[in-house]
């Protein structure tokens, strides 16, 4: 269970697993390779579209292959 500090009353607020299911599944309905990141002590809920690959260079394929062994 995910908990939050309330700031007016003091109280901690818990989320419960099935909130968090749907706060997921939403998110995974409006993009489904979106990266969903919660941070349960502070409440916290982050969701961020998958990034965009960048194009390697020559010199960048070159340098994967090298690390590769």
């Amino acid at each position: 269970m995910a908990e939050s500090k309330n700031k007016d009353t003091g109280k901690t607020q818990n989320f419960t697993s099935a909130q968090i299911k749907r706060l997921v599944s939403g998110a995974r309905a409006a993009d489904p390779k979106a990266i969903v990141e919660i941070v349960t002590n502070a409440g916290t809920v982050r969701i961020l579209p998958e990034s965009v690959p960048v194009a390697d260079t020559p010199f960048d394929q070159w340098e994967a292959s090298r690390n590769a062994r």
